[in-house]
């Protein structure tokens, strides 16, 4: 197998979240060595970092190996363990230890054996940094060791295997030195396997950074919302890796309804709605009842963008001017309950219909000059009364010569008098007249109404007793007034195709208030939730869902589809002689992008559209120019072109590509892509290509 790296790190998160285990306090400081393209190194007094880089990947190793690292400060009072290569359950594979005069690191294999020393001549200083690496075999038993890029140290025939042949973890330590109170260091660690030489080391690294996540700054601007999601993720989820849509950049096509596929209890034509909701032509569809519209859309131009909030649609709305007005009144008559007479007789069914249709019945007085009541009850309203009330009544007088008065009285049951409704009026009619007068509800003690009774109480005139007439009832009423707050229309906006709802979508729900035509509401979708992707089936249903009062009418609904941007510049980023990494021209994305040996993974969509991708390098942002093109993109892509040196590339996975790209002396480079390629860096690195294994948790690193 080729020689495949499977651990980067240098601290670049600012953090220890690619470590998997730490042994005491190590920190991370800012410290770092002189001319360092990284800000971070791992630092402590003791204690150790401990590295699975198989624990998510099931590789197949071979049986060459590389470990390399800078270090730093490393003391000790004797021969100190620096490095354990084990196997699964904690056997050595094998160790170095330093020794206390920093002139050797001896190595011992899998038997315990000692096998030799990297010989270090001058000794190693406390103050300086040095990069150690080593190459050994499991099946040879060779070894070579090397310091700052020199061979300082190599051994044949040694025993690396009788523990077992496969890596399982790797452990660096800090110095052990309770006397010495400077912190040791360790920075920008690699480790790899199926080399077949010491020659296939990648010598001394420079991690310049790692992506955190979406919100990072690490190493230059702020990363687009999205490109570099799940960086961090432990254990690593392959479909999860962080990606890049080409249609991230979007523009949006106004479409207008072409059809109205369904409308309920509404009346008008698509021409009616097909305009501007912030520009409306005054046509509207009109209601008559709760109502429902359902349009379809022509096709987009371009497939919809995906992405939450991307789509929307846009309606124009309002409630219509008229219909019930949320108040009203109950016309009671004597239930019966409560009928009370005095010098009359008959029963409540004898005044129980309207002032306005007497019908004929009446309670009768005994003759003449008779001090005459009733008092009746009238039920419970079926709304509670609520403002002014009116007490009617139909009474006359007998025939007789002096005219009797009569007043109406308001009373709630059990209790006294609560007001006048009528004052003391004289009755001159044999044949019948209206009294009606009214009062407030707020004088009721009992609020919905169900106490309320009425009373007529009629008086004889003076003058001779036998010509004194009496006051008789036809019909006694009360008109109970009520208002109440209207019912306001509800409404909910849908997404739908060839009439079906998409219910993933969700919807835009609420309540309609202004009858003046001017409530534009919005409703925000994501195209990853379409069956048919070019849109072709896309229907905005907009349903009442609540509310008798009103009904929703539509003056204007619009598609503000949003599409991708033919061509759309995804990143360019400058590396700076600080080892920061700055957007030029504005530009922000893909940040880790350096103009050497870069290696991209992509994923095609298989939309059956014509991806392609454009790389862009140069010398700066300005004035790049096209250096590579590919077109009509396949799952199974693979292909590499101005790579400073030959390497066999592997396919990573299914519907995935590898692309390498280079551009000797140059320091920018830019990716423009069209249709729905999905996009992220996977190993960039500044020499031949080492593989990067497909299911490794170090993603998105900048390594030279």
């Amino acid at each position: 197998m080729a020689f495949t790296v499977h651990l980067y790190d240098g601290a670049e998160t600012g953090g220890l979240e690619r470590v998997d285990t730490v042994g005491g306090t190590p920190s991370v400081s800012t410290s770092v060595r002189a001319g360092a393209k990284g800000k971070y190194c791992f630092s402590d007094l003791s204690g150790s970092l401990l590295y699975n880089p198989f624990a998510y990947e099931g590789s197949t190793q071979g049986t060459g190996h590389c470990l390399g690292f800078y270090v730093q400060g490393w003391s000790s009072t004797g021969n100190s363990q620096i490095f354990a290569v084990k196997v699964a359950g904690g056997s050595n594979m094998v160790r170095g230890l330093l020794s206390s005069a920093r002139t050797s690191l001896f190595i011992y294999d899998s038997s315990g054996a000692f096998t030799g020393s990297l010989a270090f001549s001058p000794a190693l200083t406390t103050t300086d940094w040095y990069y150690i690496e080593l190459y050994w075999d499991t099946t040879t038993g060779n070894w070579e060791g090397f310091l700052n890029g020199v061979s300082v140290g190599s051994v044949t025939g040694n025993d690396f295997s009788s523990v077992g042949t496969d890596v399982d973890t790797i452990t660096l330590n800090f110095k052990n030195n309770s006397v010495d109170s400077t912190e040791s260091q360790f920075d920008d660690i690699y480790y790899g396997s199926g080399a077949t030489s010491s020659a296939d080391r990648l010598g001394a690294i420079d991690i310049f950074a790692v992506a955190g996540d979406g919100s990072s700054t690490t190493g230059g601007d702020a990363l687009d919302a999205g490109s570099w999601a799940n960086t961090q993720e432990i254990p690593v989820n392959d479909t999860n890796t962080a990606t890049y849509l080409r249609n991230d950049s979007t523009t949006n096509e106004r479409l207008a309804p072409d059809t109205l596929a369904v409308q309920t209890n509404l009346t008008g034509a698509v021409t009616d709605i097909d305009d501007d909701p912030d520009s409306p032509d005054g046509l509207w569809l009109t209601a008559s009842g709760s109502s429902v519209a359902r349009v379809t859309f022509p096709t987009p131009t371009a497939a919809p963008s995906t992405g939450a909030g991307l789509q929307e649609f846009r309606v124009l709305m309002r409630k219509n001017a008229t219909g019930p007005s949320g108040g009203g009144s109950q016309n009671l008559a004597p239930d019966g309950s409560v009928f009370t007479l005095t010098n009359l007789s008959g029963a409540y069914t004898d005044v129980d219909e309207s002032p306005d249709s007497p019908d004929g019945l009446w309670l009768t007085a005994p003759g003449s000059n008779n001090a005459t009541a009733v008092r009746a009850s009238f039920g419970t309203p079926t709304v509670a009364p609520t403002g002014t009330q009116t007490f009617r009544a139909w009474v006359r007088k007998t025939n007789h010569s002096t005219d009797p008065t009569a007043v109406v009285e308001l009373y709630e049951t059990g209790g006294a008098l609560l007001a006048t409704v009528v004052a003391s009026t004289t009755i001159t009619s044999l044949t019948g007249q209206m009294l009606s007068g009214t009062f407030a509800a707020s004088l009721l003690a009992t609020s919905n109404g169900s106490a309320v009774e009425m009373r007529i109480a009629g008086t004889v005139g003076g003058g001779n007793p036998n010509n004194r007439a009496s006051v008789e009832v036809g019909t006694m009423q009360w008109q109970e007034a009520y208002t109440g707050t209207e019912t306001q229309p509800g409404y909910e906006i849908k997404l739908y195709e060839n009439g079906s709802e998409v219910v993933a979508a969700g919807s835009a729900t609420g309540s309609l208030t202004d009858a003046g035509g001017n409530t534009v509401v919005s409703f925000t979708w994501n195209a990853t939730n379409l069956g048919t992707a070019n849109g072709s089936l896309v229907e905005c249903r907009v349903a009442q869902t609540s509310g008798a009062d009103r009904y929703i009418e539509i003056g204007a609904i619009e598609w503000n589809a949003a599409e991708p941007l033919a061509g759309t510049a995804l990143s360019g980023w400058v590396e700076t002689d600080t080892g920061t990494l700055a957007g030029p021209n504005g530009l922000t994305g893909l940040g880790q992008i350096i103009a050497v040996s870069n290696y991209w993974r992509y994923k095609n969509a298989n939309d059956g559209g014509a991806d392609s991708i454009y790389f862009y390098g140069g010398t700066s942002g300005d004035g790049a120019t096209l250096v590579g093109t590919y077109t009509n993109l396949s799952p199974t892509f693979l292909e590499s072109f101005l790579i400073e040196t030959s390497a066999t590339l592997v396919p990573l996975a299914t519907e995935y590509g590898l692309i390498g790209f280079g551009f000797p002396a140059a320091n920018y480079a830019d990716i423009i892509c069209s249709e729905a390629i999905a996009m992220m860096v996977h190993v960039p690195v500044a020499k031949s290509f080492p593989p990067f294994n497909t299911q490794s948790r170090f993603h998105h690193l900048l390594v030279r």
